[in-house]
């Protein structure tokens, strides 16, 4: 167990059915292997017992668990919501692909009240052909319709997703259209990362593009996803939500995830605690509550 004994991540499959061209995790990790639903339940059962609060399925691409042992995520997540305990999942990273395949049954798994509403998506581009290049299986519309497909369901779910800035075949036009889909969209919380070239990958043997304009395309990304997360979060000041508190603060205080996996930041709690907790501030990577008394 992680984070005090109040967190456990728990793998649910080995490798991946991409073939990016910018990744080298298949080098490493080979393709897909999901572990049995049963097996997954047990290693859930048992960091439960031990009194974990949170539980993060992790797997390089989460959406595609299943799909070699003739089950998939739904089913899995069906599995684990009978559990008894006092207990959250949080599902890791998927594929928009695979995400895009398993609607509308996913949005209805992910409306569980064990289930945090948080879907990490990463798009990568927001230019098709850039997508093609990378290899990627999903198309910018596909990502659209996911995001499009939780919003209408789970209003206050928190879209995370990446962004590859400087892929060597990204021109000033494919990044126009990266920088088109985040305004768009607005995902509540991007990860932005300059193409560094993985060595025995397909993107090593492209050539790169001048450092300056990765650095710079990734400057322009950063300010606008920092503005876009902001301006999500502020809309939740004043809201009163159920959380938990999962563990001490970096700079002081403590850590309280709100159901939609937001943090919110309180002066006084106890690890392990379940409050009623209303946002009084914003920032862009977090918020600040106080606990709600009322």
């Amino acid at each position: 167990l992680l984070n005090q004994g109040t967190t456990a991540a728990i793998p649910i499959s080995e490798g991946c059915l991409g073939s990016c061209s910018f990744c080298a995790t298949k080098n490493s990790r080979g393709r897909l292997t999901s572990y049995p639903v049963k097996d997954v339940r047990l290693a859930v059962e048992r960091a439960v017992s031990e009194g974990a609060l949170e539980v993060r399925l992790t797997a390089e691409d989460t959406g595609i668990y299943g799909w070699d042992i003739d089950t998939n995520l739904i089913k899995l997540l069906e599995e684990l919501r009978d559990i008894p305990g006092n207990f959250k999942i949080r599902v890791g990273m998927m594929d928009p692909f695979a995400a895009w395949k398993l609607l509308p049954d996913l949005v209805d798994v992910f409306k569980d009240s064990r289930v945090y509403k948080f879907v990490h998506i990463p798009v990568q581009s927001g230019s098709d052909k850039v997508l093609r290049d990378m290899r990627r299986k999903n198309t910018v519309e596909q990502f659209k319709d996911v995001v499009s497909a939780f919003r209408r369901e789970i209003p206050d779910v928190t879209i995370a997703t990446d962004i590859i800035t400087g892929f060597p075949t990204e021109t000033d036009a494919d990044f126009r259209e990266t920088i088109a889909l985040l305004k768009e969209v607005k995902p509540e919380v991007t990860n932005v990362s300059m193409f560094y070239p993985r060595p025995r990958t397909l993107a090593a043997s492209m050539k790169k593009l001048p450092t300056q304009v990765i650095k710079e395309r990734s400057r322009k990304c950063s300010a606008l996803c920092g503005k876009i997360s902001l301006e999500a979060n502020q809309k939740l000041v004043g809201r009163t939500f159920e959380a938990i508190v999962l563990e001490r603060g970096k700079k002081g205080g403590f850590v309280a995830r709100l159901p939609n996996y937001k943090q919110a930041i309180l002066k006084k709690a106890r690890i392990g605690e379940r409050l009623r907790v209303k946002v009084v501030e914003a920032r862009s990577k977090y918020l600040v509550g106080m606990v709600d008394k009322s």
